[in-house]
């Protein structure tokens, strides 16, 4: 406790309340970007929540832009799909899983074709002979989705198999987590849980996670269609802010551009420009949009179907947990300070900053205020390590930015902008 009233105790460098800023999308005009005539964009929603212990790539979509003829296509991948590749050297099966392959191989009928030799996918190359336990074959066998890929080798090595299956090859890659989700769904208006709830939801769809990788697809052809605008609210600065949560190669001004070019296209408004298929094809699947009704309907399905399946059920709250994990970074970061170790105290705020595990917190004031702390444990930190002046307004000029998106952040903004000031002042005087 006496670690948590320390750290907030670090807001009170900032004691004045300067006037708000009318300005904070002031610049140069630019040039504008040239856009392709087609291009593709790999987007990949990563399944690496809090308390997650391993990574796989869940959502998967690549989005083939037409700027011609005005269209997009987006090709949905269910993460489910059948690929065959060669297990790491040094790969053990966990022991659920082994349960599993035993329990799949003594319920099938010796002359039967296994449910896995007939699903669709695709076929990738160096695949190994079966191992001549049976029970590790069948293991392996199970484990042979492209999900996986990310889970046993690595980003590189999934996205050719993703280009096979949807037939176009990546120009540029997106990856977005749980903590950046949620961030870009309270820029587009969207309550981030209920909102990622239903996205993730599939056990009650008769085609399971196939419905729900369509679903996903339907989500992102209306938020293009009808609120690709709701970023054009905020300054570039504050977009370009956004933008760096995520892990791309794809430059800022060329996607800054796109957005732009999204609002004044023919498609803005047009939902026929943009379609949908999934790879592979599953025949006709339902529509189903992201509203106030039916992600009501669909969360209510699952608490039900969780309840038939254990009567004493109850939705987990992560939020005290996570709201702790951070006060623990926080604190452990201010006491590295303390003792002069600014090193240390980047170290320990790096893992946090990296996950953006601040941004997962639901409570809007509690969320603007460790954002401002965290700024500045991080350009305190930054001074203690003799950084330059650039690297160490860094991290609190883009919390600044990320304020500007919230609703009533302009108050925590304003501490922020006095720090940067001050940080401004040390180093223009010569006492860094």
């Amino acid at each position: 406790m006496a670690a948590a009233v320390a750290i907030m105790a670090i807001v009170g460098f900032v004691t004045a309340r300067p006037k708000p800023s009318t300005d904070k999308a002031s610049l140069p005009v630019e040039e504008r970007v040239e856009l392709p005539s087609t291009l593709n964009i790999l987007v990949v929603g990563i399944d690496k929540r809090y308390l997650a212990a391993k990574q796989h790539c869940d959502a998967i979509h690549m989005v083939h832009i037409d700027t011609v003829s005005e269209t997009i296509e987006i090709v949905n991948v269910p993460r489910g799909t059948r690929v065959e590749f060669k297990h790491p050297e040094d790969w053990e099966p966990e022991p659920e899983l082994l349960e599993l392959a035993r329990a799949q191989l003594e319920m099938e009928v010796k002359d039967a074709s296994t449910p896995f030799d007939v699903a669709q996918g695709i076929t990738g190359g160096n695949v190994p002979s079966e191992p001549e336990d049976p029970v590790l074959a069948r293991a392996w066998n199970i484990e042979q989705y492209v999900a996986n890929i990310c889970k046993y080798y690595d980003f590189e090595t999934f996205v050719p198999h993703i280009e096979r299956i949807t037939g176009y090859k990546a120009d540029y890659a997106v990856r977005v987590g749980f903590s950046e989700a949620q961030a870009f769904l309270r820029v587009l208006r969207f309550d981030p849980g209920e909102t990622l709830q239903f996205l993730r939801h599939r056990k009650t769809y008769p085609l399971g996670d196939i419905q729900r990788s369509y679903n996903q697809a339907i989500f992102i052809k209306d938020v293009i269609v009808t609120r690709s605008d709701q970023a054009l609210r905020f300054p570039k600065p504050a977009r370009a802010a956004l933008f760096r949560l995520l892990q791309t190669d794809m430059p800022f001004q060329l996607a800054d551009a796109l957005l732009v070019w999204v609002n004044e296209s023919a498609m803005s408004g047009d939902a026929a420009r943009v379609s949908n298929r999934t790879a592979p094809s599953w025949g006709t699947l339902e529509e189903i949009h992201v509203t106030e009704s039916t992600v009501g309907e669909v969360l209510n399905e699952r608490l039900e179907h969780l309840r038939r399946l254990q009567p004493d059920f109850a939705v987990q709250d992560l939020q005290a947990q996570i709201h702790a994990d951070i006060l623990r970074s926080m604190g452990q970061a201010y006491r590295a300070i303390q003792d002069g170790d600014g090193d240390q105290a980047l170290a320990q705020l790096q893992p946090l900053q990296e996950s953006h595990l601040w941004l997962q917190m639901t409570d809007e004031k509690a969320r603007q205020r460790m954002t401002v702390v965290l700024a500045m444990l991080d350009g305190m930190a930054h001074l203690q390590s003799g950084s330059s002046q650039k690297e160490t307004r860094a991290f609190a000029q883009d919390a600044l930015e990320l304020l500007y998106l919230e609703v009533n952040g302009e108050a925590e903004a304003a501490k922020i902008r006095l720090f940067l000031d001050k940080i401004d002042s040390l180093y223009s005087t010569g006492a860094i």
